[in-house]
């Protein structure tokens, strides 16, 4: 049998704290379970019915009576051990509006394994501030996070480059590009790193011209905000690109979803884009006209899909009636979670009218000799414009 991942922390080693136990994927949605310890297994007393009854009663009615977490709350109790409690909340904790403290410290714990340096701008949902995760935080030497709105300076002659960047210090941002590139950099690539929305006049988030972008005097912007690749662009001699998001987190952000690799130096840009996200949301048409609705749903989804959250509009002529829980059933294992919706209409009989005394009828007449002498392919086509 596979081990629970839960039952393999070493509960000799494992002190008070709040703990991300594992996030279980039920169809699209997520839900994150809380490890509230209290007190130290093996090591500590559990605590007694009555407190743990009474925590129960108050963590219950503040959770429910909470603005942000009242609908998001699953459940809250009691472990059976007496050490603590768990919290289940419905949502993936990366999938929020603002940076948790908890978000930060897995990222900074990650980055400190990493063999080389990480830069971090700052946006309008994780803004730096002196109550925010990048403040209270003590992050690791190689991570390097912009604080300021005006322009910052972090050169890396061992890489070659110098790295600019400024940082949203409130949920908006002024608009330009806050600052100028020094005259010290001959000789290295200059990438300017910031948040903010190129194209969109009136964006409280940063907005930016491509004058701007062209005057910026970098080698490559590298930007964040928009969460879809839109390939890597130029802009007079500055390159830019925003990478998107590294995974999906609904059906407003489908497809591949990854990050840029490759070389910028004084010169240019050379940049590839690398699928990353194990999981992506798919939202497709699957027309099942002259097709098996099992068939179509396979054809209409893109690649290997098994990871993948997908949403199938089922539409077009059926020849048969059929049944949308039974063919989730014949498709179970195809994808990660499948939602189907019918939309389809009932088949006619396309040759009914055929031999009336009318255009229609001498129409059909001809259409019908056709499809009699026509290859599969040929069929379908005659079908078509029968209809």
């Amino acid at each position: 049998m596979e081990k629970i991942a839960s039952f393999t922390i070493d509960h000799i080693k494992l002190q008070p704290g709040v703990y991300v136990s594992r996030k279980d994927h039920i169809g699209a949605e997520v839900i994150t379970t809380f490890d509230l310890r209290m007190t130290s297994p093996n090591e500590e007393p559990v605590m007694n019915t009555a407190e743990v009854h009474t925590i129960e009663h108050l963590g219950a009615t503040f959770l429910r009576n909470h603005p942000e977490y009242k609908d998001k709350t699953v459940y809250f109790g009691p472990m059976g051990c007496r050490t603590g409690f768990y919290l289940l909340l419905a949502g993936d904790l990366f999938d929020s509006d603002q940076l948790y403290g908890q978000t930060a410290q897995e990222l900074a714990q990650s980055l400190a394994r990493f063999r080389g340096h990480a830069v971090i701008a700052p946006g309008n949902h994780d803004f730096y501030a002196a109550a925010s995760p990048y403040a209270r935080l003590l992050w690791p030497e190689n991570v390097h996070i912009f604080r300021e709105e005006r322009l910052q300076r972090l050169p890396f002659p061992q890489y070659g480059c110098v790295v600019y960047g400024a940082a949203f210090t409130s949920p908006d941002a002024p608009a330009g590009i806050p600052g100028s590139l020094g005259p010290e950099d001959e000789g290295l690539a200059r990438i300017l790193l910031l948040h903010g929305e190129v194209g969109v006049r009136d964006s409280r988030y940063r907005a930016m011209t491509l004058k701007d972008v062209e005057q910026s005097g970098a080698d490559y912007l590298a930007l964040g905000h928009v969460h879809a690749f839109g390939g890597v662009q130029q802009a007079g001699r500055t390159f830019w690109a925003y990478p998107g998001c590294p995974e999906g987190r609904g059906f407003d952000e489908l497809g591949e979803r990854g990050f840029l690799f490759g070389d910028v130096t004084a010169e240019g840009a050379d940049l590839e884009f690398i699928p990353f996200a194990r999981r992506r949301y798919q939202s497709v048409t699957a027309d099942v006209t002259d097709c098996d609705p099992a068939e179509a749903v396979r054809q209409a989804l893109e690649g290997d899909c098994g990871q993948d959250i997908c949403r199938v509009l089922l539409t077009g002529a059926r020849r048969t009636d059929f049944s949308i829980p039974a063919l989730e059933g014949e498709l179970a294992g195809l994808c990660a979670s499948l939602t189907l919706t019918d939309e389809t209409y009932p088949e006619e009989d396309v040759w009914a009218r055929c031999g009336e005394d009318s255009l229609r009828g001498l129409f059909l007449q001809d259409l019908r000799e056709q499809y009699a002498a026509a290859d599969e392919e040929g069929k379908k086509q005659v079908l078509r414009a029968a209809r």
